[in-house]
């Protein structure tokens, strides 16, 4: 088997590291995984967050976002009336 020496290190430019090192940058780790979010939307405050999205409506992030969010809280809702549904059955003598 042989290997091939490469002259320099691969880099991918579609990253867009060069351009976002000036954004704000957001970083967590959960488990061995590190999470950088190169946004604002982290450090502002509630109002402000509901601010952007109200001013920023259109853009197709937001509405994915905004369409996950509710599918979620549908989600929940439902979760949340089996419980109940079955708690009551339980509840009630036969």
């Amino acid at each position: 088997m042989e290997v091939v020496q490469t002259l320099r290190a691969h880099t991918h430019r579609a990253r867009g590291n060069e351009t976002m090192e000036n954004r704000p940058c957001f970083e967590t780790k959960i488990g061995n995984t590190s999470i950088k979010i190169r946004s604002a939307l982290p450090f502002m405050s509630e109002e402000e967050q509901a601010r952007w999205y109200r001013d920023n409506d259109s853009l197709p992030e937001v509405q994915m976002f905004k369409q996950a969010w509710a599918r979620a809280t549908w989600y929940n809702h439902n979760k949340k009336i089996e419980k109940m549904s079955k708690e009551v059955q339980s509840e009630t003598p036969a």
